[in-house]
């Protein structure tokens, strides 16, 4: 399919979750009023709201709060929502290019975006007015940068996508993972590229981030604001009596629904070699796999935290796809997913089926 075709699908996709959210689940998000607030405080050079008190742990990702700065002639809830229209766009773009450049056909790349944009978290979320779906583009395109990178052989490019995980990091706390990827594939092809070639491609992958994150970190101490270890801390007390196993499968298996099952197939085709891959395909798999275990460590599992997990799981879903072999009925693994994504709206997502499994226990 050409470039300019596969861009107008990838556009109408997106559009098509911005109808369904604003006519069918709706824009709302349980942070919203933090994010509205968030911003005004940047407008006024305040952020000690006296009825939001979290939105001074917000000063650590300031990225929405500037561009409130930028669009000043809109409200905060429109910045939000055109932003995230945004977002919601370049996250289907860079998907799509994150997963061409790990090897898979053009049809197999379609399918593995589609699962991307209508897993329940994005369908229902990738619209409202919050900041999860910048963490989600900003991963995603840290990952295509870093692929591009790795393939050209080019430190610059390695820089770029410091860059962008940095601004990642400054909107959503998952904004920041595609360079864990990179940063660890670069490791695991330690042996093959060299001492000195893997360490000026980790100094260009690392440097422009730290340094901007700590001058950032910095001046956030200087004003006396709590940053990124303060507001841990205060969701380790927050969520100390959800952090547990049951919330954690709930959410997960919520989170990408029937996807797991070709991702499991797909793992099954791997590990018994039924799919030939090499070992740069593997030391890939490798890099997202622990790249998409970070947020585990995070103090609260939920749906939009564990979303990102997809650079992880698609890629082996899509394997499982390519192992079923099933072309007449592709359309199939098209329609199921979103179908479950839907059904997990209407019962309210991990949380719907946290209720019914504790009304199905006092039952039998």
């Amino acid at each position: 399919m050409p470039r300019g075709k596969t861009l107008a699908l990838l556009l109408g996709l997106a559009i098509a979750i911005i109808l369904a959210d604003v006519f069918i689940f709706g824009i709302g998000h349980v942070d919203t009023g933090t994010y509205l607030s968030q911003i005004d405080g940047w407008r006024h050079f305040t952020f000690a709201v006296t009825d939001n008190p979290w939105d001074a742990f917000r000063a650590f990702k300031p990225l929405y709060g500037v561009l409130g700065l930028v669009g000043w002639f809109l409200s905060p809830v429109a910045v939000l929502l055109v932003v995230n229209a945004g977002f919601l766009f370049g996250l289907s773009v860079a998907a799509y290019l994150c997963l061409e450049r790990l090897g898979f056909s053009k049809e197999e790349t379609l399918l593995g975006t589609f699962w991307v944009m209508t897993a329940y978290p994005a369908l229902g979320l990738g619209f409202a007015a919050g900041t999860d779906i910048s963490g989600w583009f900003f991963c995603a395109a840290t990952i295509a940068i870093a692929l591009q990178a790795i393939r050209l052989e080019s430190d610059r490019l390695l820089m770029l996508a410091s860059l962008v995980g940095f601004l990642g990091a400054t909107g959503k706390e998952t904004g920041v993972l595609g360079l864990v990827f990179a940063g660890t594939y670069l490791l695991l092809v330690f042996f093959d590229r060299g001492f000195r070639r893997t360490l000026r491609s980790l100094a260009a992958l690392c440097l422009p981030f730290l340094v901007l994150e700590g001058l950032l970190l910095f001046a956030i101490s200087q004003a006396g604001l709590p940053g990124f270890f303060g507001w841990v801390t205060f969701n380790n007390a927050l969520y100390a009596d959800i952090h547990t196993l049951k919330y954690f499968i709930g959410a997960e298996l919520a989170t990408f629904g029937i996807l797991w099952l070709p991702a499991a197939l797909g793992a099954y085709a791997l590990l018994a070699r039924r799919i030939r891959t090499g070992a740069r395909e593997w030391k890939l798999l490798a890099a997202l796999g622990l790249a998409a275990l970070i947020p585990i460590a995070w103090p609260t599992f939920t749906d939009r935290i564990l979303y990102i997990q997809w650079i992880a799981l698609v890629p082996l879903a899509l394997y499982g796809a390519r192992f079923l072999g099933l072309p007449r009925y592709r359309w199939i693994l098209y329609l199921a997913p979103v179908a479950v994504s839907a059904v997990l709206l209407s019962i309210g997502g991990h949380d719907g089926l946290y209720r019914f499994a504790h009304y199905l226990a006092n039952f039998l």
